[in-house]
């Protein structure tokens, strides 16, 4: 028999502020126009949103989240709920979160989101981070090293991520993005074949509870919904701070405590009601939104 061929998956989470272009640098990463773009004053990506394509032979899926950050007044239910998407999303492990930030002026809050990420993101999550510059013409013949230079907190993050540092200008052809998506997937390789992929303690929880359901005779879809809901009814004790932090690694010490207190309560529910939580469907997200 001849040898199978596996083929590489790279699943790739975009973290940023609005308007800074996430949603464009996932359509060019994927080579396809999947994720909504729009110039407006309102941010496009108010959901997580998971596409993939294959891009130089790997199985590339990209996850665009919204600004986990900046919550609104009267939405943090609603980011909780679309951080719980980003978690069954991510399940499987992370090869890379990708910090995007534009070049030029930084502004109060993208130095807000830094310090955060700063504040969150743990040794073994950076070990897996780039950051992708985005607006690159402003840089105006400086070269991005330089420009990183110029504000404390920004060499810090950078350093912390190993001086893994893209940019990509608007005015670029497409042959010219392209070269540069393949430097960037190149960077991820490398990342993957020094670190492998990117887990953490909710992570591996997560996943578990979704392949239980599969054993006990759930399609994968199902299973993510049914496992969805549960855990957003649990989730309505605890903020959403507590979910971002736990989702990029700074949590883990506490992890353990979350863990058997969703065991815990998803026991009580399935003995109140006799099933499982959640009725399914079958729409978009995970074939049920």
């Amino acid at each position: 028999m001849g040898n199978t061929y596996t083929v590489p998956k790279r699943n790739i989470v975009l973290i940023g502020n609005t308007g800074n272009g996430k949603s464009s640098i996932g359509n060019m990463i994927l080579r396809k126009t999947v994720f909504i773009t729009k110039a407006s004053a309102n941010s496009v990506t108010t959901q997580c949103q998971r596409n993939e394509n294959m891009v130089s032979k790997k199985q590339i899926t990209v996850i665009d989240t919204p600004d986990f950050f900046d919550i609104e007044d009267g939405k943090e239910e609603e980011m909780k709920s679309e951080i719980l998407r980003a978690l069954i999303d991510c399940a499987e492990g992370i090869h890379t979160f990708i910090i995007v930030l534009k070049v030029g002026r930084f502004t109060k809050n993208e130095k807000k989101m830094v310090q955060q990420l700063l504040n969150s993101l743990t040794e073994d999550a950076l070990k897996h981070t780039l950051i992708l510059f985005t607006f690159g013409e402003q840089l105006e013949g400086q070269t991005i090293e330089e420009f990183v230079k110029t504000n404390s907190q920004l060499k810090e993050l950078a350093d912390k991520c190993g001086g893994r540092c893209h940019v990509i200008d608007k005015y670029w052809n497409r042959k010219k993005k392209e070269k540069q998506v393949e430097k960037i997937l190149k960077t991820i390789d490398k990342m993957v074949e020094k670190y492998n992929c990117y887990s953490n303690d909710l992570l591996r929880e997560v996943d578990k509870q979704i392949k239980k359901e599969i054993i006990a005779g759930l399609r994968d879809e199902e299973a993510k919904y049914t496992f969805y809901i549960a855990f957003l009814r649990w989730a309505a004790r605890i903020t959403t701070l507590v979910l971002v932090d736990a989702f990029l690694g700074a949590r883990d010490e506490g992890v353990s405590e979350l863990i058997s207190d969703f065991r815990k309560f998803r026991k009580y529910c399935k003995n109140r009601s006799g099933s499982r939580s959640g009725s399914l469907c079958r729409k978009s997200h995970w074939g049920c939104f």
